[in-house]
Formats: C-alpha cells, sequence, structure tokens
C-alpha cells in the first residue's frame, strides 16, 4: 500500500468519478484506475462497485474512505509540521462562488502567491452549495461562499465574516412599478436571476414562500453585465449587488426598486460576501473554511 494509491482511491470516492478525480490529481484516467485497483488489491476487498454507474462506494469503501481521509490528514499535518522552518508549502485547494471571483482573484491573489511562494493554489468555482459539501468532504481547504444561513455551514466549519454589500433589485427604467412596493407585490414580474444553486436566488425564494408568492422566471443567465443588459431590455427584474450596479454601462438604463418591509421580517438584501483567510484584508465578502 502506498500514499499515491490512497490518494486515488480518495480522490475517486470525493469526486465520484475516475475522470474527475484524474483531472483533480493530474494523472491519466488509466493511471487512476490502476492506483485504485492497486489499493483495493493492497486493503483486500472491493472498495466500489462497479455494476452501477457511475461505481459506487461499498460498505467496505465507506470505511476505508474515512480512514483514508484521517490518514491523509495526518500526513499533511505531518509535513506542515516537519516543514515549517522552511515557510508554508503544499496545494491549497480553494473554491469560489460565482460573483466573488473578481474580488478574489486581483490584487488578493497576487498579495497570496507573493506572499507564499511555495504554496501551490488549485481554485475552482461552484455555487455556494456545492463547495461548503467540498468543505464537508475535505476535498476543498477553504471557500469563499455566500451564505444566507449560518445553519448551512457545519459546526466543525470555522466561519470568517466580513464587511456586508447590499443587494439591490433592479428594474429597467421605464418599468411601471408603482413606488415602494412589498416583496408580494412584485410577485407577477419576471426575474433575471443566476441559474438554480446561487444563493441570491435561494434568498429571493425564500422570501416570497414567506409571503406566498410565486417566483416567475424569464432569464437564468450567469454575469451581472449580461443580466443588466437583460434588465434594461424589460426582460425581468434582478438581483446585483449594488456595487455591480453602479459600475456597469447599463446604470443609466436601469434604475433601484426600492422595498417595503414588514415589521419582524429579515430586511431583503443584504448578503454577505467572502473573501479566503489569507486575503481577507482585502475583503469585503464572508468566507468559510474547514478548520
Amino acid at each position: 500500500m502506498n500514499l499515491g494509491d490512497l490518494r486515488a482511491f480518495v480522490a475517486v470516492a470525493e469526486t465520484g468519478s475516475v475522470n474527475r478525480a484524474a483531472a483533480k490529481l493530474n494523472l491519466t484516467q488509466p493511471a487512476v484506475t490502476r492506483r485504485v485497483q492497486s489499493f483495493e488489491a493492497a486493503i483486500g476487498v472491493p472498495l466500489l462497485d462497479r455494476s452501477c454507474k457511475p461505481p459506487a462506494l461499498t460498505e467496505d469503501g465507506r470505511q476505508a474512505l474515512a480512514h483514508g481521509r484521517r490518514v491523509l490528514s495526518a500526513v499533511e499535518e505531518l509535513a506542515t509540521q516537519v516543514g515549517a522552518r522552511r515557510g508554508l508549502s503544499g496545494e491549497f485547494r480553494v473554491g469560489i462562488a460565482p460573483g466573488f471571483a473578481d474580488s478574489a482573484l486581483g490584487q488578493p491573489l497576487d498579495s497570496v502567491m507573493r506572499d507564499f511562494p511555495d504554496v501551490n493554489l488549485k481554485i475552482m468555482s461552484d455555487w455556494s452549495g456545492e463547495l461548503l459539501a467540498g468543505l464537508q468532504s475535505q476535498s476543498l481547504d477553504a471557500a469563499l461562499v455566500l451564505l444566507t444561513d449560518l445553519g448551512l455551514a457545519a459546526k466543525e466549519m470555522a466561519i470568517r465574516s466580513f464587511a456586508q454589500e447590499a443587494i439591490i433589485v433592479v428594474a429597467a427604467r421605464h418599468t411601471a412599478i408603482k413606488p415602494s412596493p412589498s416583496l408580494a407585490q412584485l410577485c407577477f414580474n419576471r426575474w433575471v436571476l443566476n441559474p438554480h444553486g446561487c444563493g441570491f436566488r435561494l434568498a429571493l425564494q425564500r422570501a416570497l414562500d414567506r409571503e406566498r408568492a410565486f417566483l416567475n422566471i424569464g432569464a437564468e443567465v450567469q454575469g451581472y453585465e449580461l443580466q443588466l443588459s437583460l434588465i434594461a431590455r424589460g426582460v425581468g427584474l434582478g438581483l446585483v449587488p449594488k456595487s455591480r450596479w453602479l459600475s456597469s454601462s447599463y446604470r443609466k438604463e436601469t434604475r433601484i426598486v426600492e422595498l417595503v418591509t414588514r415589521e419582524g421580517r429579515d430586511r431583503f438584501g443584504p448578503v454577505i460576501q467572502a473573501l479566503a483567510a489569507g486575503i481577507g484584508r482585502m475583503s469585503k465578502r464572508d468566507y468559510v473554511s474547514s478548520s
């Protein structure tokens, strides 16, 4: 048994695919398959049920995954302790929710790369829920996510919050909407939103559910500038960070819809945005990492 075989098995188990595990480990698919088979041979029992597609973990496989994670974690801790004198090094896996990349991958990233030259950054982007799952499975070391509810984060995760940024409701300038409407009064309007998985959309859906109102989708697209272009054309209302609207080329063609909320209800709009621990000083957003 060797660590390379163990890492291959854990990667396949966590990603659910030999293809994704190969990409994660920078290996070919046949190489990953051979390593997993070698690990199974060393253990002496099948760890993957290959009768289904994609292969699923057997009961022995689930136990091997739990123990394997602890072994790899102990090896990483050993490497960290032994190598502390020569500075921090190794692979740092960070996930970034869509919408946060502009802040995280600019000057803050430059600072991290300058201050930690021996750290190998591995960056991926996905919705906040998927990134939280990655933290739980230990396939990620940190993630920049939107948390509309702190209860969504597991107890073992360390949460670091940064200054909030207002999320505004935006409409085309010519859209006929009564002054200071309630959220329920907007239920007949269509919306231009991110696809399923977006925290902003989930917060809006929950707010409408509390009002027993319907979410009418006019467009599902990613990218705030693209969304604002559709909003300016009258496709629907949108939810965007105020800073993105202020800097948008469509600002003059759109306007903010000032909502009125009922007493005792959560105020619609504020969200936490995040940056990872190493770039926290540059941030105005919200970050979650495994402790």
